[in-house]
C-alpha cells in the first residue's frame, strides 16, 4: 500500500497529503475512493487473517490482530514435529479409550514444515470411534499397534487426537493418510500403542517416547541355538528403536551345566547382551538386559548348555519408538 500518487486529482505535495490552506488559497488534498477502500482492505485484511470478524465500533481490533498474530507465530518453531515435553498416556486397565497429555509438543503441517508448538495438550483418545478422537478409518487393529497423532487446526488453535493402524507399517512422524479430520492442517506422532484382541488398549503406561508394558514373553525354549533370527514382531511396533526387559536361564536336570544365552541386534555381534552361569539341579538365573533394534522387529539369539535340561526365557517390558 502507498500514497495515491497515480491518481493527479488527489492532490499530494511532494507524494503526501496535505490541509487545505484558504489564506494562500490552496486547496487540499482529496483521498480518492480506490485509496481509501484499499487501506480498508489492507486493515480489514490483517483483522481476518487473525481469525477475527471486522466490526465498524471497534477502532481497537489492528492492534488486537496484530498482537494475536506475533503471539501465534511465537509458537511458529524450526523444529521437527513429535518434540514432546512431560508426555504421559496411561491405561491402567485394557480399555478402548485413554488421554493423552504433555505440558508441550510440536505439530507440523508436513514433513519439511514449520513446526507449530502447543501447550497444556490434554486430548482422549477413544478407539471405538472415527474421526477427530478416534481411529482415522474403519475399526482399530486386533492384537496389533495403532499409532496416535496430535492434530492441530493451526489456524484456530483447535487440537484433538487421531489413531491409525500402524501393525505392519512404520508411522511416519506426521500423519500421512487420507483421512484427516475436516480444518486439520498439522500433526505429530506422539504414541505407538499395542492393542489386545478385542481392539483395546493394553495395559502400560508412556512417558516421554517410551512406553512401558506389562512383563511380556517373546520367548521360551530349550534348543541350543547359534545366532538364530528371532522376530519380536508381536510385542514391538515397526516404529521401536529400542526395548528392553529380562532374560532367564534354568538347569532343568540334576546335572551341573554352564548355561548362557546371549542376544545380538544383529548377525555380525552388535548390542550383544548375555546372562550365563554354572547352575545345579533346578536352579535359575535372571537378568535385565536393553538393546536396539536394527531392522525388521527381528534379534538375533544364542543359547548354549554344556549338559541338563536348560530352559531359555526372554521377556520385555518397554521400547522406545521414533
Amino acid at each position: 500500500m502507498d500514497y495515491p500518487k497515480s491518481v493527479p486529482s488527489a492532490g499530494l505535495v511532494n507524494g503526501r497529503f496535505v490541509d487545505e490552506d484558504p489564506v494562500a488559497g490552496t486547496p487540499g488534498s482529496l483521498i480518492p475512493a480506490s485509496w481509501g477502500n484499499g487501506v480498508t482492505d489492507e486493515i480489514r485484511g490483517v483483522i481476518a487473517g487473525a481469525g477475527m470478524v471486522a466490526a465498524e465500533s471497534n477502532n481497537t481490533q489492528l492492534l488486537e490482530a496484530i498482537n494475536k498474530l506475533m503471539s501465534t507465530s511465537a509458537q511458529r518453531v524450526g523444529t521437527v514435529s513429535g518434540l514432546l515435553r512431560n508426555a504421559s498416556f496411561s491405561i491402567p486397565t485394557a480399555a478402548a479409550s485413554g488421554i493423552f497429555k504433555a505440558d508441550e509438543l510440536t505439530v507440523q503441517p508436513a514433513s519439511g514444515g514449520a513446526g507449530y508448538r502447543m501447550a497444556n495438550f490434554s486430548k482422549t483418545i477413544n478407539l471405538a470411534m472415527t474421526g477427530a478422537g478416534g481411529m482415522d478409518v474403519g475399526p482399530a487393529p486386533t492384537s496389533g499397534f495403532v499409532a496416535l497423532y496430535a492434530i492441530c487446526n493451526s489456524l484456530t488453535g483447535e487440537s484433538n487426537i487421531l489413531a491409525v493402524n500402524s501393525t505392519s507399517v512404520f508411522a511416519p512422524r506426521v500423519y500421512q493418510g487420507a483421512k484427516m479430520p475436516t480444518g486439520y492442517d498439522a500433526s505429530a506422532l506422539i504414541s505407538v500403542w499395542p492393542t489386545d484382541a478385542t481392539g483395546k488398549f493394553k495395559v502400560g503406561a508412556q512417558r516421554g517416547r517410551k512406553v512401558y508394558l506389562s512383563l511380556t514373553q517373546a520367548y521360551l525354549g530349550s534348543a541350543i541355538l547359534n545366532g538364530s533370527p528371532l522376530s519380536v514382531a508381536g510385542v514391538i511396533p515397526v516404529n521401536a528403536y529400542e526395548f528392553a526387559g529380562e532374560m532367564v536361564i534354568s538347569n532343568g536336570s540334576t546335572t551341573l551345566s554352564y548355561i548362557n544365552m546371549v542376544l545380538n541386534a544383529n548377525g555380525i555381534g552388535l548390542g550383544q547382551q548375555i546372562i550365563a552361569g554354572h547352575l545345579g539341579s533346578g536352579a535359575g538365573l535372571a537378568g535385565n538386559y536393553s538393546m536396539p533394534v536394527l531392522g525388521n522387529q527381528t534379534i538375533y539369539m544364542s543359547c548354549q548348555s554344556t549338559a541338563g535340561l536348560p530352559v531359555f526365557e526372554l521377556y520385555i517390558s518397554s521400547y522406545s519408538f521414533s
